[in-house]
């Protein structure tokens, strides 16, 4: 009986706390630059940045990131989460492969960028505000100078 109880509480927990945290939108939206999924990416996005990429086309082509990070980014981690009322702050430390002519390159540079998150006031779920914190975003470089 005891089991089950922790069970049910872990369980309620993950459903319902953990997986709404701005943690996860963080992560999943930085998994899907690194897959070069798009359309995950701006599902994620805030309102106030959709108010400057109005469609998914407008926003694959002018931030960059959406497609070009795909096959270049390595491993990532968030860390430093602050959450403050309806608003979040994340660090992510990642790195990116460097354009090479050579096939065994793996040379690649780290960047550590701030992201910022807010609820949105519809339906409670975190999102990315981009438009807040796109000057923070130090691995843009390594896709916009090329």
């Amino acid at each position: 009986v005891m089991l089950a109880i922790v069970l049910f509480a872990a369980g309620r927990w993950y459903f319902k706390v953990y997986r709404h945290s701005p943690s996860v939108t963080l992560v999943n939206y930085v998994g899907a630059l690194k897959a070069g999924n798009a359309e995950a990416q701006y599902d994620l996005l805030d309102e106030k940045t959709k108010s400057y990429y109005p469609d998914i086309s407008t926003y694959t082509s002018k931030w960059p990131m959406s497609k070009e990070m795909a096959g270049k980014m390595g491993d990532f981690t968030v860390s430093n989460m602050l959450e403050i009322g309806d608003n979040a702050e994340a660090d992510v430390t990642l790195s990116v492969r460097q354009t090479s002519s050579s096939l065994v390159s793996i040379a690649a540079d780290s960047f550590t960028d701030h992201y910022t998150l807010t609820k949105d006031k519809n339906d409670g779920k975190w999102k990315i505000a981009l438009a807040d914190c796109y000057q923070k975003i130090k691995s843009r470089s390594a896709v916009e100078q090329r």
